[in-house]
């Protein structure tokens, strides 16, 4: 329906009753993000950050926000939200590795080819199941001209696929 003044203001009025609901800064931390106005961004993050210091279990939510605003192009509030996920005290390893793996991305397109392989690998190391990190890795190995070592991190997208490309 897309009536983010409405659901600010529910967000707000939730936050009015009830000083304590995660999920109520959650919500208005992630609309205020989304906008495109710099302080609400400031102040969004400082909602999710409360939000997440009350109920780590949030964190699925900032992974979502992490993908629109890549796909957006707001590569620095990503690794913003992306270091908080990594930070927090969040016991999901498949979120963990979401967020390694946003970081490593956006890592990649700013030519820092160390610090994103160190992502990559740190999301296998998180959730060895989550196949995105082979695709950043092989970027990166094929963008450094290392063929054989991006062929083996296909060939693992290709094996955990089962033929299902």
């Amino acid at each position: 329906l897309k009536r983010h003044d409405m659901a600010a203001r529910c967000y707000e009025r939730v936050a009015q009753l009830d000083d304590s609901s995660a999920e109520a800064k959650a919500g208005l931390g992630a609309l205020k993000v989304l906008s495109k106005n710099k302080e609400d961004l400031k102040g969004g993050l400082a909602l999710l950050k409360a939000a997440y210091e009350l109920n780590p279990h949030l964190a699925f939510n900032l992974i979502s926000i992490c993908e629109q605003l890549f796909n957006r192009g707001e590569y620095n509030v990503v690794a913003k939200l992306a270091q908080e996920v990594i930070e927090s005290d969040t016991h999901e390893s498949s979120i963990k590795a979401e967020a390694y793996y946003y970081l490593g991305m956006v890592y990649y397109l700013a030519d820092q080819s160390d610090q994103a392989l160190m992502c990559f690998r740190s999301a296998k190391a998180e959730d060895k199941d989550y196949i995105f990190p082979n695709h950043g890795m092989a970027k990166v190995f094929i963008k450094n001209g290392n063929v054989q070592s991006a062929t083996i991190a296909l060939e693992a997208i290709a094996d955990a696929s089962q033929g299902d490309l």
